[in-house]
């Protein structure tokens, strides 16, 4: 690289890494998991001494045309934002993922910016295990109070805080310069999650394409719910990029030959490939593009501009999966989609079953857990409480179906019947019309 580099390895055990490398050896606190912390006294340290400070984990490749990237994509940023990165994996081919984009990952359409002849765009996932910042920066990182800190779990655990407090912390906005993206995309050298999860290249493209073309229409499309959903690990997200969910599919019956569905993933994909009509009300603008070259035709808007577009249609099958717990009022929301569903339709909702006892642990966790849920604006679902919805809309909620399995959790657990609706991850019901709804003002 043609810059005069210094290195500094934090590590909890003595390492010989040869004369040009300093080695600084101790935890910041008795947690294993808080050695990556001990960086920021580093970079206190040398604030004066450097120009740039690049953090990364030691299996992060940082090559000198993602540093040029990062200084070009400053100099036109405003103080705030700070040109970011996303981590690739390659495959045997040399296929790429982008491992960053999985699970409830998304892009802010919002956010999206044209300066300086390049578009930035936020991307929810704000870890790269790395990040540079300049040192005027990181003087005004450390002027916040909040870069000297002490190992803490935040919105991530405490490996991913240490690489996300910049932007969670200190009052930076990540961007991801997605008109370069190449440059912007450093490589995870093991690819260990390469079969696991990620977005592959080609659907990437097709994410950013849509992030341009809702540039170009004045950022007027706003996705259902907030991209960027402040609960510790996602775990009450929509994974936009789950597998098709086969139990629901087994649920559709084979006369049903059109389909509603809030949200818009692999499932309704799915249905596509079996020669069912899907239109979907994605929650995630962005996302659903990947779906929308499948065959899912995409009405993009929030609910009443949806239902304007909709007008006059009518469906055999409503899909709700993974969402009600998302949305502020969903009694009002299923009403004002039963208008589309042909009487003796059948609506399928599955939601995460937030109100028990896996998620919660306990009354004083669960008396913890229903303030974060409701500060991010999540409802605590339970069977009851989406029963209660669906009556209130017109339904008829008949059987209700457990799993043991979520949406990105390991592989179901079978339990005797009576403990099922005690330890389930999840719950669907499938319901009926009790009759012809009416249109809702």
């Amino acid at each position: 690289m043609p810059y005069r580099i210094r290195i500094i390895v934090v590590s909890n055990i003595p390492r010989s890494l040869g004369s040009d490398v300093e080695v600084r050896v101790g935890l910041p606190s008795k947690n294993p998991f808080s050695l990556p912390f001990a960086h920021k006294q580093v970079f206190a340290e040398q604030i004066l001494h450097h120009d740039l400070f690049i953090y990364s984990e030691d299996d992060i490749l940082i090559t000198a045309d993602n540093i040029e990237a990062f200084l070009e994509q400053s100099s036109v940023l405003p103080p705030h934002q700070v040109p970011g990165f996303l981590r690739i994996e390659k495959g045997s081919n040399e296929q790429i993922k982008y491992c960053d984009i999985h699970a409830g990952a998304s892009w802010d359409p919002k956010s999206v910016i044209g300066i300086g002849g390049r578009t930035f765009a936020y991307l929810s996932n704000e870890h790269a295990a790395c990040y540079i910042l300049t040192s005027k920066q990181l003087e005004i990182a450390l002027y916040s109070g909040k870069f000297l800190v002490a190992p803490y779990e935040g919105r991530y655990r405490m490996l991913e805080t240490a690489a996300t407090d910049p932007y969670t912390q200190c009052g930076f906005k990540k961007m991801i310069c997605v008109s370069d993206i190449k440059r912007s995309s450093v490589h995870h050298l093991p690819n260990k999650y390469f079969t696991r999860f990620g977005l592959p290249e080609h659907d990437l493209n097709l994410q950013i394409e849509e992030l341009l073309r809702i540039h170009r229409a004045g950022n007027t499309c706003a996705p259902l719910i907030p991209a960027d959903v402040q609960l510790k690990g996602w775990q009450c997200l929509r994974d936009h990029y789950e597998p098709a969910r086969a139990e629901i599919l087994s649920l559709i019956s084979g006369t049903v030959r059109s389909v509603l569905s809030l949200g818009c993933g692999a499932t309704e994909v799915a249905l596509v490939q079996r020669g069912v009509r899907v239109t979907a009300v994605p929650l995630d603008p962005v996302g659903s593009a990947v779906a929308a070259a499948k065959g899912v035709e995409v009405v993009v808007g929030d609910l009443e501009a949806a239902a304007a577009q909709l007008h006059g249609r009518t469906f055999d099958c409503l899909l709700l999966i993974n969402v009600l717990h998302l949305i502020k009022q969903p009694a009002l929301t299923i009403r004002l989609l039963l208008q589309f569903i042909k009487e003796g339709g059948t609506v399928i909702a599955q939601s995460p079953y937030l109100a028990g006892v896996r998620f919660l642990r306990g009354w004083f966790v669960w008396k913890q857990s229903a303030k974060v849920y409701q500060d991010a604006g999540v409802n605590l679902t339970s069977p009851a409480l989406v029963r209660k919805w669906l009556r209130t809309s017109g339904l008829n909620p008949g059987t209700i179906l457990y799993s043991s399995k979520s949406a990105a959790g390991p592989p179901e657990r079978r339990y005797p019947a009576f403990l099922a609706p005690i330890l389930s991850r999840e719950f669907t019901f499938v319901a009926k019309l009790k009759d012809s709804p009416k249109p809702t003002k």
